[in-house]
């Protein structure tokens, strides 16, 4: 009879041949009859198969697993062309307090946008951002008029039941882009937890690449050099998609910085005296030169003055999937006057 892991044996009734196994130190539990089944007495009567990982210590980078722990016949040597990921150490108590309220509230089901963000958390410890995206329509595009003879094509376009989730990794790369294997970890853990009519998507972020353009005067011309690399690292740091930003907690889906964040973060660079101009660029990457002008334009645009348009559905759903990334940025020295 085959026995079945669970993480614990909260919802384990007394018939329920199910077992717990700590990953770290390798120890089994099983049930005590009320919450899990007692297995059998006897001799030789489990047997059990499993590996487990070296936590952190199991990652490796691409091209750093070249030898052949036992000789195997007609090959040479070996390489991982792909990195080795997923491996995680003990899971720190600060995680698990954010988990655990979140967890009573799903119940390991995938019903809300909320839960779905969770569960996408709770797929790999190599998600380190993840955002739902809810389907948009219009609720009397799924009204069908007895008298038609066919559905229209507004009830076509009708997105109803169709959700997604971005997946950001936890690279301190300057674009953090997820793995093809993290993304199939992360739907299936979803998919397994989805209703059976739930059409589920998963993909990385958009990107919008931030460039700045700016002139400085520095306190003194000797340290020129030495103050364009400190702004050139200030302005990667303050940008990084992860770790950016005033409190260091990296930036919103669909958040770009204002100039006077930019203004404020190169005066405050040691050996700064001040900025005599800053032009900020916005590139929103896409595949479309259409879209990508529109995109721009919402981007470049104050949607606090007067006039101005807020951007339409479909850009307003592209940039809620954006993340910013730091560019090449150009640092001028100026003489002061």
């Amino acid at each position: 009879m085959r026995w079945h892991a669970r993480p614990d044996f909260y919802q384990s009734g007394p018939r329920d041949r199910h077992y717990t196994v700590d990953p770290l130190t390798g120890e089994l539990r099983f049930g005590d009859g009320l919450a899990g089944l007692i297995p059998p007495v006897g001799q030789n009567n489990i047997r059990i198969t499993y590996r487990a990982g070296g936590g952190l210590q199991g990652n490796r980078d691409s091209g750093t697993v070249a030898q052949l722990k036992s000789g195997i016949p007609y090959i040479d040597g070996v390489i991982n062309y792909e990195p080795a990921q997923g491996g995680s150490d003990q899971e720190p108590i600060e995680r698990l307090k954010a988990r655990g309220p979140s967890l009573l509230r799903h119940r390991n089901r995938a019903i809300t946008a909320q839960d779905l963000e969770d569960l996408a958390y709770a797929a790999s410890t190599d998600v380190a951002r993840a955002a739902a995206i809810a389907p948009a329509f219009e609720p009397n595009d799924l009204w069908l008029d007895p008298k038609a003879p066919a559905p229209t094509e507004r009830h076509d376009r009708a997105n109803a039941g169709r959700m997604g989730v971005i997946v950001v990794p936890n690279e301190d790369a300057a674009r953090p882009a997820p793995s093809l294997g993290l993304l199939r970890e992360v739907q299936a853990h979803l998919q397994a937890r989805c209703p059976p009519t739930a059409d589920l998507w998963v993909a990385g972020p958009e990107w919008i690449c931030v460039t700045v353009n700016a002139t400085i005067v520095p306190t003194s011309l000797e340290i020129a050099d030495l103050v364009g690399a400190r702004v050139h690292a200030a302005l990667d740091r303050f940008i990084h998609p992860l770790t950016g930003g005033v409190q260091r907690q990296g930036w919103a889906f669909g958040r770009k910085p204002h100039r006077s964040d930019l203004f404020a973060l190169i005066e405050s660079v040691a050996g700064v005296d001040h900025v005599q101009s800053l032009e900020v660029t916005h590139a929103p990457e896409t595949h479309d030169p259409i879209r990508e002008a529109a995109l721009k334009s919402v981007l470049d645009q104050s949607l606090a003055q007067a006039g101005d348009q807020p951007p339409s559905q479909d850009l307003r759903r592209w940039l809620d999937r954006a993340l910013v990334y730091s560019g090449q940025h150009e640092i001028s020295i100026a003489l002061a006057t």
